[in-house]
């Protein structure tokens, strides 16, 4: 990741791109890729001035540079600090800047210099981090779109997604996602449900069904009753959690942000202030001597480690985890991992694939003329495939893929009818072929049991027949 453009950070870009006024937390994070570029600065600058000091150079060279590293290492947090002064506290900002102030005051200003980088990395990282979690939840919001068409007064509009009202028709179009939570009122169709429940497999709708907004509609037209305000769907609560975990620190954090930031930074100004009252007036120390002593005791009690090690230690492992496949919401659920004993795997995308596979073919015996040509497993497939090369659905793309694994030849399929919500129908070697849905064939007892016995496996069934006639039934199934 490069640190010298905004293109690199899109969640940087998505914010400064929007006309829209930014919240706090937005500000902080469009302000990102100049906390980078400053505390790149700051580094190079207190490098430079360590190595000035110990070449011949100029003797306004080091303390030139080290007064660059200050002021970029200490922009925002100077700000910061003006303004929670403003507010009549007192934070660890302000007691960074003391301290470095005071280390520059007592002749080591290398050491300031080296509070100030390691500060401005601190904010830096966590920053980044927040970016991270903040583009998180903008990936959950873009799963809804921003526009529906909808039918008032009868005449078929299209209106943004939050002007959408309870009871409400609105249109959706094969391919486009569902913009309410709602119940079908026209219209059969299979949905990807994916982004909402995990599952991969298509949920076949028909009139009555439920619908979540966010969710992709597959083939069919659906009209949808709106049934929860737009506020309410299932997946702006959903977002609601996320932004509520995110906004949960990890207690390692929250003990630094609210003991370190305001009581230990208290702590720390009492301490030097007594350092230089109780010597100056009751030891009798000389002014230059207590006041060096008072300060070196001010930076060597700066946080800067500790501050800097939470976000750092945090980021770094949550950019290891995601790296390998594994999201945590925020520093609280890892550290939670710590204390995890018991692992419950959900099988979706974790254990499995994260897509239908052909996992069974069962050949049923018939009497249909092409019984003969159907009875082993590999040609009831390609018959399979010859109806089902023409249709998008997710379960006939992964019949199609079946037959194509093993090399089967798959014929050309005549007079292809997609029979929406239910599966396709097209001619075959001169026959007429159906394959779909069980309920549409008439099948006998044994068949019927069949079907429960895999089904009860977590399987999904369709059937291939001629007519009413059952040849076969294929099972799939998201695969380990």
């Amino acid at each position: 990741m490069t640190t010298n453009n905004i293109p690199a950070l899109p969640q940087v870009r998505d914010l400064v791109q929007n006309n829209r006024p930014l919240a706090e937390e937005e500000a902080e994070i469009a302000r990102l890729p100049w906390m980078l570029r400053l505390t790149a600065l700051t580094f190079v600058a207190l490098v430079a001035g360590g190595l000035a000091e110990r070449a011949a150079a100029p003797d306004w060279t080091a303390p030139a540079l080290f007064l660059l590293a200050y002021a970029a290492g200490g922009f925002f947090s100077v700000q910061q600090a003006w303004a929670t002064l403003n507010a009549r506290q007192f934070d660890v900002n302000v007691l960074m800047i003391v301290a470095a102030i005071g280390a520059a005051l007592i002749g080591e200003p290398q050491e300031g210099a080296i509070l100030m980088f390691l500060f401005s990395l601190s904010n830096t990282l966590e920053t980044f981090a927040m970016g991270r979690t903040h583009a998180s939840v903008r990936a959950l919001l873009d799963l809804s779109p921003r526009e529906a068409e909808v039918y008032r007064d009868g005449v078929l509009m299209r209106v943004p997604v939050e002007s959408l009202r309870v009871g409400q028709v609105v249109l959706v179009r094969p391919g486009a996602q569902i913009p309410a939570d709602g119940l079908v009122l026209k219209g059969e169709g299979s949905v990807n449900e994916a982004s909402i429940t995990g599952e991969s497999m298509p949920v076949e709708k028909r009139p009555g069904s439920r619908t979540f907004a966010g969710t992709l509609n597959g083939q069919g037209a659906l009209e949808i009753t709106v049934s929860t305000a737009v506020e309410n769907s299932t997946l702006a609560r959903i977002v609601a959690v996320v932004r509520e975990a995110r906004e949960q620190k990890a207690a390692s954090q929250d003990f630094t942000d609210r003991v370190v930031g305001q009581y230990y930074a208290y702590a720390v100004v009492a301490m030097t202030l007594l350092a230089i009252i109780i010597p100056l007036f009751f030891l009798g120390w000389d002014a230059p001597t207590t006041l060096y002593r008072a300060f070196t005791l001010m930076v060597v009690a700066s946080p800067c480690a500790l501050v800097i090690s939470i976000p750092a230690t945090l980021l770094s492992a949550l950019a290891s985890s995601a790296r390998g496949g594994v999201l945590f919401k925020g520093g609280r659920y890892l550290e939670a991992a710590a204390r995890v004993r018991v692992v419950a795997f959900d099988k979706t995308g974790t254990l499995t694939t994260g897509k239908p596979q052909v996992v069974e073919i069962i050949p049923i015996d018939s009497s249909f003329e092409l019984s003969a040509i159907s009875h082993q497993p590999s040609a009831l497939l390609s018959l399979a495939a010859a109806v089902e090369q023409y249709s998008e659905h997710p379960l006939a793309r992964a019949i199609v893929g079946a037959a194509q694994e093993r090399g089967l030849v798959i014929a050309e399929a005549q007079q292809f009818v997609a029979l929406t919500g239910s599966g396709a129908q097209a001619e075959v070697a001169g026959r007429q072929l159906r394959i779909g849905r069980p309920d549409l064939f008439e099948l006998g007892a044994d068949v019927a049991a069949q079907v429960v016995a895999q089904e009860r496996q977590g399987r999904t069934l369709v059937v291939l027949g001629a007519g009413q006639q059952p040849l076969g039934l294929i099972a799939l199934a998201d695969t380990l």
